[in-house]
């Protein structure tokens, strides 16, 4: 038995969708002795932060501070979600 719990802010309906096929399809080749069945990825998360760690500095990182700071001026400090 698996169970997932997952609060909606992270995940949307096709979103767990995907993650309980691609688990499906993980789980189905592994029980069986099969390889990983899933298609190799072209990018991974660490080369979306190298990309955007060289992007977000000097200027832009101004001005992305600036915007945040202007946009969320008054926002609640911490966000009260319901458990």
């Amino acid at each position: 038995i698996l169970l997932i719990t997952q609060h909606h802010i992270i995940s949307d309906g096709w979103s767990t969708g995907l993650l309980v096929q691609e688990v499906t399809a993980l789980y189905t080749a592994f029980s069986q002795g099969q390889p990983d069945p899933l298609p190799a990825l072209a990018l991974q998360y660490a080369d979306y932060a190298a990309w955007q760690r060289q992007w977000l500095q000097g200027e832009v990182l101004k001005e992305q501070i600036d915007f945040w700071h202007h946009h969320l001026q008054g926002a609640p400090a911490l966000l009260e979600l319901p458990t």
